[in-house]
């Protein structure tokens, strides 16, 4: 089989991921794995027509197709996902359809799900046929059996495409059509307030919609609103995945992302990200900057803020994106307000929802309301917390807040539970009480709840 292998790192050949496709090479040698570098070729792409036309060439040629990166920020690199912005822009569909498509990632199994229903949703959009892919831990090719599955896994591909296998389609066509939102003229709430809020959008000439809702939502606070495009600030790139910020929170990069972390977003009481859907999620411009907020390693820098998000598209066909900005909030323990779409014909409705959303997120940020973890934020934290403390020596900064903010909270740090478990361990393991003990488990696991609510 030849089989093409779209590599997203922006490591180039340094990444390990794609040392994972090194080693199929090795392992299958009767099969071709040609690697085109796009991560860390990216800005030629972009700009180089010849370039870009090079790599539909080399994706016709193939028998199928082999997404390769690391997960970046719950998806893929910036990098690639601006390639997947390019390839619908420029209506180069033809290239991908009717091939065979899989993943193969590098991650610490941190939302690597979101990452490929992502790419595996992408893959149906460009009418492929997408199999479900191989997710590894970052050091799964040092053990063994982890690289018996991974050639397990190339070799089931290898025959779903020799057998051209029917595959089932997991994710419905999107609909981007969006009825043009026409709100009645908003008269302006006097700015008496002096809550600190900073709106960010993506927003260019054509997003209309976007305009206007994120210029409603701030007309209807009592604060002033401080509103950055992004697109108007000087990024050299997206993150390059070097970790040496990992030292001190500083990336290598020198532009302006570092001031408007320190002199907006870390001042303000309430954060707004306003951004137009683009090929299932926000622009790979709202994708640099969420992967270049990296600097900060794995910290909650953030916490205690208020957010929302104010989204142009078709949010509600979109699940796994909902659960990306959902999940941004609960990770970085901010408090999220609500998200305000503009899916509603009835442009009267969006108004008043964009209304509310001012209203509660100025009354979330008067009452300091807190994150209510799930287990998008609790699972995540845990995975986050385990990594730090392993990876202290790479994660210094990380490591130093974790332990000032009291985030290593592993449940051998409790010792009064630790003795609990030990001793009713030791009871239930005489065979004579354990029917006793079984007997009176839920009135004794309830005496606690049953005297918080008698004092209240």
């Amino acid at each position: 089989m030849n089989i093409a292998v779209l590599a997203g790192s922006p490591k180039g050949e340094m990444s390990i991921t794609l040392h994972y496709v090194k080693y199929l090479q090795k392992k299958l040698p009767e099969h071709e794995f040609r690697v085109i570098q796009i991560g860390s070729q990216i800005r030629k792409l972009e700009n180089d027509a010849a370039a870009f036309q090079s790599v539909l060439d080399e994706v016709r040629r193939s028998d199928a197709v082999l997404w390769c990166f690391p997960v970046y920020v719950f998806l893929l690199p910036s990098q690639l996902k601006r390639f997947v912005e390019l390839v619908f822009a420029r209506y180069a569909e033809s290239a991908f359809v009717g091939k065979y498509a899989t993943a193969l990632t590098t991650s610490v199994h941190f939302f690597d799900h979101t990452a490929h229903n992502y790419i595996r949703a992408i893959s149906e959009d460009l009418g492929m046929n997408a199999v479900a892919g191989f997710s590894a831990d970052m050091e799964d090719l040092l053990k063994p059996a982890c690289r018996d599955n991974l050639v397990a896994f190339a070799g089931n591909f290898i025959r779903t495409i020799a057998d051209r296998s029917p595959v089932e389609k997991v994710f419905v066509s999107i609909n981007s059509d969006v009825p043009e939102y026409k709100p009645p003229e908003i008269p302006d709430v006097p700015k008496t307030g002096t809550r600190r809020i900073v709106l960010l959008t993506d927003a260019g000439e054509a997003d209309i919609n976007l305009h206007r809702m994120t210029d409603v939502f701030a007309r209807s606070l009592p604060n002033a609103v401080d509103v950055v495009n992004i697109n108007s600030l000087d990024l050299k790139g997206g993150c390059l995945g070097c970790c040496r910020c990992g030292e001190s929170n500083i990336c290598v990069y020198h532009d302006d992302l570092l001031p408007l972390f320190r002199d907006k977003l870390m001042s303000a009481e309430a954060i707004i990200f306003a951004g137009t859907i683009r090929s299932r999620y926000l622009s790979a411009r709202w994708k640099i900057f969420f992967d270049r907020m990296f600097f900060n390693g794995h910290a909650p820098v953030l916490m205690g803020k208020q957010m929302a998000s104010i989204v142009s598209g078709p949010l509600r066909q979109l699940p796994n994106l909902r659960q990306i900005l959902e999940a941004e909030s609960e990770m970085g323990r901010m408090h999220l307000a609500g998200i305000v779409t503009d899916e509603d014909a009835d442009s009267a409705r969006i108004t008043a929802l964009l209304k509310d959303l001012a209203a509660r997120l100025l009354r979330h940020v008067e009452e300091h309301t807190p994150v209510q973890p799930t287990f998008l934020g609790v699972g995540g934290h845990k995975i986050f917390r385990d990594l730090i403390y392993e990876l202290r020596f790479v994660f210094k900064a990380d490591y130093l807040f974790y332990a000032k903010h009291g985030l290593f909270d592993y449940p051998q740090k409790n010792i009064r539970k630790r003795l609990q478990t030990g001793f009713f361990s030791l009871l239930t393991a005489i065979p004579a009480f354990r029917p006793a003990f079984y007997r009176m488990a839920n009135s004794k696991m309830l005496e606690p709840y049953q005297k918080v609510v008698d004092q209240a």
